[in-house]
């Protein structure tokens, strides 16, 4: 289960990372993300399928992909709707 929350802090916070889970933390300006970036199709390879076409967002030069990309996909609607 993922239970994404948002909030905000007034401190850099140092992010410990599930190693089995999660490659690389990615520290983008919100800004960035609200504007620049926007859902791409990539060709992936896993360990269940080579060369899988999949919906992704390129941050930073990162290809982010699966239910990462679909919560972010989702927390950018709603940030645009909110901000106007």
């Amino acid at each position: 289960m993922v239970y994404p929350s948002i909030g905000t802090i007034d401190y850099i916070p140092k992010f410990v990372k599930q190693h089995d889970e999660v490659k690389q933390v990615i520290e983008v300006k919100l800004e960035d993300f609200l504007i620049k970036t926007g859902i791409e199709t990539h060709t992936i390879s896993t360990s269940y399928a080579h060369q899988k076409d999949v919906l992704a967002f390129n941050i930073n030069g990162f290809v982010v992909w699966g239910a990462t990309a679909m919560m972010l996909s989702e927390f950018k609607v709603m940030m645009n709707k909110a901000l106007g």
